[in-house]
């Protein structure tokens, strides 16, 4: 609770002592492990955070929140590549399209979680978004596959939506969507 609190509040090395407290008790607990990985993706430390999350990938290979997760942890890595308060949004944009395999990196991921539960709609807005930047920076991105991401979406997050009219996250989703394709 403390480290989740602390994660809140964007105390991340405060939180990542909390979270390794906890797994000092309990190495395998997947909760503790993958705030974990959060924070040391916010605390700039990209190749921790990318290991393990490849390993909970390689434990959990069918659970959509932690190919998620790894795709959070790679798309945080790509940004922190190219993003830059010194440059002008021309330079940034010109390093983005520098840095094309990473944001590749970020993107499987996402797919993979999408795959693993399509109604996961979180995973595939994120993934469309990215397939999109990816074409925007003159990256190789399949109009078939943008396709069945923007199909997968509109169908996972108006069915979410259908479920629960009120869900937050299904709507952000859907107007997403809707931003990006109209």
């Amino acid at each position: 609770l403390a480290g989740n609190c602390l994660l809140k509040l964007q105390h991340f090395d405060l939180a990542l002592e909390q979270f390794d407290a906890a797994l000092a008790i309990e190495p395998d607990d997947k909760p503790s492990l993958e705030k974990r990985a959060v924070c040391l993706g916010r605390l700039g430390r990209h190749e921790q955070a990318r290991e393990l999350v490849r390993s909970l990938t390689e434990r959990h290979p069918l659970d959509a929140e932690t190919w998620a997760l790894a795709g959070r942890v790679e798309k945080v890595h790509w940004i922190s590549r190219w993003r830059d308060a010194a440059l002008t949004p021309e330079q940034m944009r010109e390093a983005a399209a520098a840095e094309l395999a990473s944001l590749e990196e970020a993107i499987t991921p996402y797919r993979q979680a999408f795959i693993a539960e399509p109604s996961h709609h979180y995973s595939g807005i994120n993934a469309l978004t990215l397939q999109l930047l990816l074409r925007h920076l003159g990256g190789e991105a399949s109009p078939t596959l943008i396709d069945n991401l923007a199909g997968g979406v509109l169908w996972a997050a108006l069915s979410a939506q259908q479920r629960e009219p009120k869900d937050y996250w299904a709507r952000a989703s859907f107007a997403e969507l809707c931003l990006l394709l109209n």
